[in-house]
């Protein structure tokens, strides 16, 4: 749980993960959302979300993992992208890193 910037309650992580990706989608051109899922990375509530977006200046189309990571009062936000059209060559090794992600002290 996350306190609001105004004080009144919480944000749970799915909630969080709404307001990113909310963001996001009004920052972006053809915003697609492939998956969500809920997880649990280095022990910790989670969640991967895979997407593609164009930039407006981008030529090309790039494909997204981000995952959202809870530790305390901490939120983690990891990234990995390449080029849509390349994807298929990382989507291995970006898994892997977004899936075995650890925390260290």
């Amino acid at each position: 749980m996350f306190p609001r910037r105004n004080g009144e309650g919480t944000l749970t992580l799915s909630q969080v993960v709404d307001a990113e990706m909310l963001g996001f989608k009004e920052a972006v051109n053809n915003y697609h959302k492939m998956a969500r899922t809920k997880t649990t990375v280095d022990g910790q509530k989670a969640v991967l979300v895979e997407f593609k977006v164009q930039f407006s200046t981008a030529v090309f189309t790039y494909h997204n993992l981000q995952l959202f990571l809870v530790s305390g009062k901490t939120l983690w936000m990891l990234a990995c992208s390449s080029a849509d059209a390349d994807f298929g060559q990382w989507a291995g090794d970006l898994n892997n890193i977004v899936r075995n992600f650890k925390l260290i002290d």
